[in-house]
């Protein structure tokens, strides 16, 4: 499978794309005659490997701006030019390690200029970059490192570092650390500085020439490039094995198949760079389409970063779209008279024109420039509040988007395209298409990719995105090239899909069937819940624990003077608890109407969900139910018998 043609699978991948509109009123429609971007199709991009994609973006935009960084305030520009020369140096040095063909390498590291220039640097020398998150526990990180094989581990810093060493170093050889300081006295493993093994790289290649472009032109559009580990929200995370054709062909065939001009995008980097399409995102878009992404600073200042930044183009889970749509919510609560009356006149006028659209309808010249007012007066403001002003269209991914989310957001004027995600497609499997397809609509499955429903509903996926194995021992694709999911589906009979949730998270509630993530969507909905996770399998109802939103919640509770010092104060007060039972009961109006049991009783988290407890949420948030569950059966058992014992223990009050 080196090239493409009409014998190669790879070329059905990305058929018949068509472009998504932009904003709402602005829309920008696929140009006149269905003519598709110039860029080169996904089989075509995916014939050539990554590395070779990014020698040829060096040689041929050296002077332009391959992705900005901050440093210490100020937005640093690093072109493609000087992102080359940090990749060969570092690539030189790892070789001078004794880094080979087919070695993987671990980072660990907050995302950083040093991240992207050891990815490429590894891909270069034939080796696998495996990507750890920041905030895995040492377990975790033990995990990762033994099942991967890593012979080297890239370390952000002195914290990263002592996880390393709590973790044990296993088979490690080599270990590097970009920012050195405070690591000067371990003498456990050979510890080397970033700007060590950096000099080691230039030594080589004064000594020897420079030989790795030759080195790294040896690549293969299918040889393995990464070990991508899953989120582990139902056990521990399995490493993905990931060819340069498996990404490139993933993203081609969805975000960039879907882009609606030949704009270069901004980005900004908010995830970790272990998770596979913020990966994509940040190193491969600018590698084959010429996007700038920008690192801010550190995690902390990631909403600063957008906001200074106003990216183009963003993926990420819908939790981030929730917390703003609450943070809007609650601010508008806050707001004066007259300020809510306008909102509430512009959103009308809004909801008039996207319904018009949701149902094929072409909104009436009226309507058009009253939603066109509304957008300038009530909803730009808005979008300039987060940055997202410029903002065209979000994928969201990883977790189910909330329709109410989407809704909101579509009336702003940023669209929220729900897909589906797995890394073993190497990411996007299925998206929202149309760019009059309603919030809630079904998702189209990619064309190239073949989709089936088993027996017991489980989802089956083929096709040539799709990985081949796992590192350790793991369910991969069977003899015909099917892979099992894990996910319940329901698929149409035009051949779209909507996913329902993991096989093992469907309940049984009294007899029936109920999809816990189903239960939670709606939950999420409310502007004072962050998170929500369904109990109840093997009872007669559903039960759920919550984490409370701190800042929408905090906000509504210091506008009634109520005071706090701790999440575990704020949800312990009364007027809180009371706030979020009366959210219950409305939201089990919504249940209703979808079919589904109301929230019999409830209890708030005794603390906020953290990734780094490594029990309760994964690095990008998605819960891990049953671990959960277990970690919380005397609280959810407590929360039954009180339910049990009368309407004093119901939804209200906080004891639901």
């Amino acid at each position: 499978m080196d090239g493409s043609g009409p014998g190669d699978p790879s070329a059905a991948i990305g058929a018949g794309a068509t472009a998504l509109s932009g904003r709402p009123g602005r829309g920008r429609a696929a140009t006149a005659g269905g003519a598709q971007p110039t860029w080169a199709g996904p089989a075509v991009l995916a014939a050539t490997p990554l590395v070779r994609h990014f020698l040829d973006r060096t040689h041929g935009s050296g002077g332009d701006v391959a992705f900005r960084y901050k440093d210490l305030g100020i937005w640093q520009d690093v072109t493609w030019s000087v992102y080359r020369r940090c990749v060969e140096r570092f690539a030189l040095g790892l070789s001078a390690l004794g880094v080979k063909r087919g070695d993987r390498v671990a980072i660990m590291a907050d995302v950083r200029p040093e991240w992207l220039y050891a990815d490429v640097a590894v891909q270069s020398l034939g080796a696998l970059t495996v990507g750890v998150y920041p905030t895995a526990p040492p377990a975790e990180l033990a995990h990762v490192l033994a099942d991967s094989g890593s012979r080297a581990f890239i370390a952000g810093d002195q914290e990263a570092v002592d996880h390393l060493a709590e973790a044990g170093y296993g088979a490690l050889e080599h270990v590097v650390v970009i920012d050195a300081r405070g690591v000067e006295g371990y003498e456990d493993v050979c510890i080397s500085s970033y700007a060590d093994v950096e000099n080691v790289g230039d030594a080589a290649a004064n000594r020897d020439g420079t030989g790795w472009e030759q080195i790294a032109s040896q690549a293969g559009p299918d040889d393995a490039v990464g070990v991508f580990y899953t989120v582990g929200s139902t056990g521990p995370p399995k490493g993905v094995v990931l060819s340069s054709r498996n990404l490139v062909l993933s993203w081609a065939a969805s975000v960039t198949s879907a882009r609606s001009s030949m704009r270069a995008e901004r980005t900004v980097s908010h995830l970790p760079l272990a998770y596979v399409a913020e990966r994509q995102l940040i190193v491969h878009d600018p590698i084959l389409h010429g996007s700038i992404a920008h690192l801010p600073e550190d995690a902390e200042t990631a909403r600063q970063a957008i906001i200074e930044v106003r990216p183009t183009l963003a993926i990420g889970p819908p939790g981030e779209w929730a917390a703003a749509a609450r943070q809007v919510a609650v601010g508008m609560e806050r707001s004066g008279r007259l300020e809510r009356a306008v909102y509430r006149l512009g959103m009308r006028a809004r909801r008039r024109d996207v319904n018009r659209r949701w149902h094929g309808a072409n909104p009436s010249p009226p309507s058009r420039l009253a939603s066109w007012a509304a957008y300038w007066v009530v909803c730009r403001p808005v979008l300039d509040k987060f940055g997202y002003s410029r903002l065209d269209r979000v994928f969201a991914v990883g977790a189910p988007l909330p329709t109410e989310v989407a809704e909101r957001w579509e009336l702003w004027g940023v669209r929220l395209v729900e897909a589906y995600l797995l890394t073993e497609a190497a990411g996007i499997v299925a998206l929202q298409r149309s760019p009059t397809s309603p919030p809630g609509a079904p998702l189209d499955v990619l064309a190239g990719i073949e989709a089936r429903a088993a027996p017991d509903g489980e989802l089956l996926l083929r096709g040539p995105n799709l990985f081949e194995a796992y590192r350790g021992p793991g369910r991969a694709v069977d003899e015909e090239g099917w892979f099992a999911t894990g996910d319940e589906a329901e698929l149409m009979a035009d051949g779209c899909l909507r996913v329902r949730d993991r096989k093992g998270d469907v309940m049984e509630i009294g007899g029936h069937r109920v999809s816990a993530n189903d239960v939670e969507v709606v939950l999420r909905s409310s502007p004072f819940i962050r998170e929500a996770v369904a109990c109840g399998d093997g009872r007669d109802q559903v039960s759920a624990l919550v984490e409370v939103d701190v800042r929408a919640t905090a906000e509504w509770a210091r506008g009634r003077g109520i005071t706090f010092s701790s999440y575990g104060g704020l949800v312990a007060n009364a007027s809180v608890q009371q706030l979020v039972g009366e959210e219950i009961v409305r939201l089990n109006t919504v249940l209703a109407e979808r079919a589904l049991p109301p929230v019999a009783a409830h209890r708030p988290f005794p603390h906020q969900l953290d990734p780094a407890a490594g029990d309760e949420v994964t690095a990008t948030r998605t819960i891990k139910r049953h671990s959960i569950t277990r970690k919380y059966m005397a609280l959810i058992d407590d929360m039954y018998a009180t339910a049990a014992a009368g309407p004093a223990g119901r939804a209200g009050g906080g004891r639901g």
